[in-house]
């Protein structure tokens, strides 16, 4: 029978508690970070024929569809996106229902009691600015020239004011 010698008895068992205890499981550490971006839709060019628009001669007591006036916008990069068109009143007094202005007249911008209204395929466009009341919506998305084609309609009273009278709807372009 052969003896060991007690210190590498003793030696042996520090080595293997020693490297058993450096082995033990690593903690795992965990970071969270946020990435942001924006996608921006690209920019698009709105255009009408002219700034101005004359109604011409408004007769007391008649309604009258106007020449229709149509808008046209491109949006940059070749990149397919789906649009509307939105109207906001600018000059002229909203009514109630969302959809007819009173005519402002020009010598104190005080309403003159004349309606005006915009229509797209005979029903009259919403001008509260609001995105809910889009008009000329793509069906999908898609790249080139757009055009909507507008229609202003004017009702004259008996009792409204005479003289020159004005309004101004503002048109934009957005992404529904």
């Amino acid at each position: 029978m052969k003896f060991i010698n007690p210190v590498l008895i003793a030696a042996l068992s520090v080595s293997v508690v020693g490297f058993s205890a450096n082995v033990r499981s690593a903690d795992t550490k965990t970071a969270t970070f946020t990435i942001n971006a924006t996608f921006t839709a690209p920019s698009c060019d709105i255009s009408i024929p002219t700034q101005f628009y004359s109604l011409g001669t408004l007769t007391p007591g008649a309604a009258k569809k106007h020449s229709p006036l149509e808008i046209k916008w491109t949006c940059a990069g070749n990149i397919p996106v789906k649009t509307a068109i939105k109207g906001s009143v600018s000059q002229g007094q909203l009514e109630s229902s969302n959809d007819k202005l009173q005519m402002l007249l020009t010598k104190d911008s005080q309403p003159n009691g004349t309606y005006l209204w915009l229509e797209n395929n005979n029903t009259p466009v919403k001008l509260t600015g609001q995105d809910s009341d889009a008009f000329c919506s793509d069906s999908t998305a898609t790249i080139g020239e757009r055009q909507c084609v507008i229609t202003p309609v004017t009702e004259v009273h008996n009792t409204d004011q005479f003289g020159p009278v004005k309004a101004a709807v503002t048109f934009e372009v957005i992404y529904p």
